[in-house]
């Protein structure tokens, strides 16, 4: 039996032959230890004239869960697993924020002052049991008793959501009792409160106009419950003239939702991007906690012809090439105020499929369990910035090379990468002399030198070797 091991890469990173009766008398088969990464098994047994083949994929990944518990975790989900099995690998990874969609209004109050928690209950119960921490979601403006929709449009579609329930309801009083309602059963469970999803829904009403009416009636509801509640307002890009009044709708929530799902771009066409919540804040005087509710950036070396469009598979490319922009991305967001991201995934098999978006929806499992290569970059970015202290700091930001600096108790991490499509790492000049530094690959693997080059790496080293890594980097700082 001729055997082989590859890396994320396809790099072969062991080899070997071994007869099949030596197999059989040792029972298994020991390969090398190898380092933290996504790696591929692959054998073929000859013999008698007939051939077999076996692939088996399998990862290394760092123990985040039983490091650092659920306190410093940066990422999460947009929809729970419904797997336990996924969730628990999710969780174990480092994915431990999961966004609740279970307080619908039309669900949990079929009719005003008649409440069933009972979905909720078993979502916040199923949490706890995972050690799972919840972003909680008012997702609609209204319910179907409550909605000044007319009658008839009751139960039609509108996308994803329903036009009944994207009227304003009757009375905005109402709206508060059943925010107040939802918060008093669950705020021992969850402490921040999103107010409307996607708003760009709206029907007969303007966001600019009447959203403060319920950013004001959540806060009340708030009040009155004992836990502080931080209240979560919808993004900015869903106002869409008054500036002045988005600004004042940041002002009375304490975190700010933002969804991003970026194409293949350079990073400086992302920055800007980026640069227009950075400069609006800046322009109002603004400052605030930014959570990303959704993220997508999917891609599937390997996808069955039922989960996902061939437009899709054209477009996003390699999971490798996925992986390395979702790893800048993220690391972009979290040093330009955002604090937590959450990956959208599908809700299979209840709900958001291949039928809709015509994509396999999960940045981090294939259908069949199988991990994702960007699952074990996902661990290696919660492991090294689990204990950094706040957001991270550009460290150049011109290119061709990006850095950014993150703060930790003990030693510093700097996640560095060149900008370069098919550039070849490079040596940076100058660094061979600084000691103390470990080097990582996007994937957690220990490197043995610092080489910049298209996908991103980790350098982590005490405060003064960052300093004067930051200095070769960026000499003009």
């Amino acid at each position: 039996m001729a055997f082989h091991v590859t890396d994320y890469r396809e790099r072969v990173v062991h080899e070997g032959v071994i007869r099949a009766s030596e197999l059989a008398a040792a029972g298994e088969l020991r390969i090398p230890a190898q380092p933290n990464g996504y790696y591929r098994f692959a054998a073929e047994l000859r013999g008698d004239g007939s051939s077999s083949q076996l692939t088996l994929p399998f990862i290394v990944v760092f123990r985040y869960a039983e490091t650092y518990g659920s306190g410093g975790a940066r990422f999460g989900t947009n929809h729970p697993y419904y797997s336990d099995l996924l969730q628990g690998l999710a969780r174990d990874a480092g994915v431990y924020w999961v966004r609740d969609w279970t307080l619908k209004w039309d669900n949990v109050e079929p009719a005003k002052g008649e409440f069933d928690f009972s979905v909720a209950e078993e979502f916040y119960g199923r949490a706890a049991r995972f050690g799972l921490r919840v972003l909680a979601i008012l997702p609609d403006p209204s319910s179907g008793w409550a909605s000044s929709g007319p009658p008839e449009l009751r139960g039609k579609r509108l996308g994803d959501a329903y036009a009944g329930l994207w009227y304003l309801p009757k009375d905005m009083a109402d709206f508060e009792t059943y925010a107040r309602a939802c918060m008093t059963k669950f705020h021992a469970q969850t402490q921040v409160w999103e107010v409307l999803n996607e708003p760009f829904k709206t029907q007969g009403w303007s966001l600019d106009e009447r959203y403060h009416e319920f950013l004001s009636a959540a806060k009340r509801a708030g009040e009155t419950v004992g836990n502080d509640p931080r209240i979560m307002r919808c993004g900015l890009v869903y106002f869409k003239t008054d500036r002045q009044a988005n600004a004042a709708a940041v002002r009375m929530a304490d975190v700010l939702s933002e969804h991003t799902y970026p194409t293949y771009n350079s990073t400086s066409r992302f920055l800007n991007e980026v640069a227009g919540v950075d400069g609006f804040l800046r322009e109002n005087q603004l400052t605030t906690d930014i959570w990303v509710t959704e993220y997508g950036k999917y891609a599937d070396d390997k996808p069955h012809y039922n989960q996902a469009l061939s437009k899709h598979i054209m477009e996003n490319g390699s999971e490798r090439l996925a992986t390395a922009y979702s790893v800048k991305y993220l690391t972009v967001l979290f040093s330009h105020g955002a604090s937590k991201v959450f990956f959208h995934l599908r809700t299979w098999p209840l709900g958001l499929n291949v039928k809709s978006h015509g994509v396999h929806f999960d940045m981090l499992f294939k259908y069949d369990a199988e991990p994702h290569k960007f699952f074990v970059a996902a661990n290696a970015m919660s492991w090294f910035l689990a204990a950094a202290s706040g957001p991270g700091r550009p460290v150049c930001e011109k290119g061709p090379v990006f850095a950014y600096r993150f703060g930790g108790p003990k030693n510093e991490v700097l996640v560095v990468w060149a900008d370069e499509h098919d550039r070849e790492p490079r040596l940076l000049p100058g660094a061979d002399g600084l000691a103390d530094l470990q080097v990582y690959d996007m994937m957690g693997g220990r490197l043995q030198e610092l080489s910049i080059g298209e996908e991103p790496v980790y350098v982590v080293a005490p405060p003064e070797q960052i300093d004067r890594l930051a200095a070769l980097l960026a000499p003009e700082r």
